[in-house]
């Protein structure tokens, strides 16, 4: 079987995201994490973006003087069926009219 896709390299998005926005600096160093390395960052969920065939993390934190870090995690699952499991794996929070389907819940917001 051959998979194919137009998506973009997680590198060619690195390139692209802002080093500031309204106040927040992109921090330390970004950092990548594959299907093995993913426990290391995420423990006890590593395991969900594993069942969805995860191929790479990407995740940026920005930092500002006066409010609270933000952390962009950006996933590349292979496949829009899986990036859809792992979307749609557990919707517990408040659902919000952005995006697709966003919901908020203890400081992190799905999209």
């Amino acid at each position: 079987m051959v998979s194919m896709t137009h998506a973009d390299t997680l590198e060619s998005i690195q390139s692209k995201l802002p080093r500031q926005i309204m106040g927040w600096t992109k921090g330390e160093e970004d950092r990548f994490f594959d299907d093995r390395t993913i426990f290391e960052y995420i423990n006890g969920a590593g395991e969900v973006y594993r069942a969805y065939h995860m191929k790479r993390c990407l995740s940026r934190r920005y930092t500002a003087p006066n409010g609270p870090a933000i952390v962009l995690d950006l996933f590349d699952m292979g496949a829009s069926k899986d990036a859809f499991g792992v979307f749609t794996h557990d919707r517990d929070g408040e659902i919000l009219d952005i995006g697709q389907g966003a919901v908020y819940r203890a400081g992190g917001l799905g999209l």
